[in-house]
């Protein structure tokens, strides 16, 4: 596509808006409309959460750790978080996070020998290894 070789290199994609939006679908909507017009499936490292009485856009999901993150901090999901909220986002990690070691294993031979070697639960140290040769590439 156009997109895909205008950026021959890694590119970070901030969408705008989408952390306004109390909605998991819409933010993945957003990323598989990038995956089309791209060609290739983003590496989702952040997406919104939203939580009740908390202002919108006032926290994000890192997808890496598996937390919740504020302007002052990051907590792991099942610490600090309601049972409720909490598993509905610690399963969005895992979802997104498979999506992580997928992505990276279809342009990344040392990261699909990790995803066969660890049935997909391939170590943080290894995913961040894979992240840093994508952008080194």
């Amino acid at each position: 596509s156009p997109a895909r070789n205008r950026a021959p290199k890694p590119a970070v994609v901030f969408i705008n808006g989408i952390d306004k939006v109390d909605d998991m679908a819409a933010f993945e909507s957003a990323v598989d409309a990038l995956e089309k017009r791209l060609g290739i499936r983003p590496v989702v490292l952040f997406a919104p959460a939203h939580f009740a009485g908390k202002q919108a856009g006032s926290s994000l999901l890192n997808v890496l750790e598996g937390s919740i993150c504020t302007a002052s901090d990051c907590s792991l999901i099942e610490e600090n978080h309601s049972e409720n909220a909490g598993g509905k986002y610690l399963e969005w990690a895992k979802k997104l996070r498979s999506q992580q070691v997928e992505s990276l294993a279809s342009v990344d031979d040392e990261m699909m020998e990790a995803f066969v070697e660890f049935d997909g639960d391939v170590p943080r140290a290894m995913i961040e290894a894979a992240l840093h040769r994508a952008v080194a590439a």
